[in-house]
């Protein structure tokens, strides 16, 4: 838990060198009391935390982890995707065409997909595209829900401006009148 000896010593330790001590949506203050902060393992749908406790991770990676951590069979194609030297480079490689296409393939009535590296990206280049296809700004956001860790997702945080925000709306869940 995080009142355990390692956990907020590491948290100490983090605050003197990153703000808040975990940036973003990885800080698990707004999460229930005793919620781990750090791991030193993960395998499968697993994660040990600094004192070898061992946990499920139901937020799956946030949304993204949904075959697990260490798949052989992803690992595998990593690694070797990883030894063409075409993994961070200025450009994509054919890969991405590839992979394009099979995704458009296995989904009837998708014309195209994109791809990006974080749910911060995601949710804003939908929200780009929707803007684009609607002509409308305005955008609903559930209060309580997670949208990325950009500004324009992180009202009334220091340095985000009113302009960032300035066309959001929130809604309470399952309430249409809100």
């Amino acid at each position: 838990t995080m009142a355990s000896t390692t956990q907020a010593a590491l948290l100490a330790r983090a605050r003197l060198v990153i703000p808040n001590g975990v940036y973003g949506h990885q800080s698990v203050a707004s999460l229930p009391a005793g919620y781990p902060q750090f791991y030193r393992q993960a395998q499968g749908c697993h994660l040990w935390g600094e004192e070898g406790q061992v946990y499920t991770d139901y937020l799956c990676g946030y949304g993204p982890n949904i075959l697990g951590y260490g798949d052989r069979v992803v690992e595998d194609k990593v690694e070797e995707q990883r030894k063409t030297g075409v993994d961070t480079t200025t450009g994509p490689s054919k890969v991405m065409v590839e992979l394009a296409e099979k995704v458009v393939s296995l989904n009837p009535g998708l014309a195209w997909c994109m791809f990006a590296k974080n749910g911060n990206d995601v949710t804003t280049l939908a929200v780009t595209v929707a803007r684009a296809a609607t002509g409308r700004n305005n955008v609903l956001l559930q209060p309580k829900g997670y949208h990325g860790a950009g500004p324009v997702w992180t009202k009334g945080r220091p340095g985000v401006l009113d302009t960032d925000t300035a066309h959001q709306y929130e809604y309470e869940y399952n309430d249409i009148g809100s």
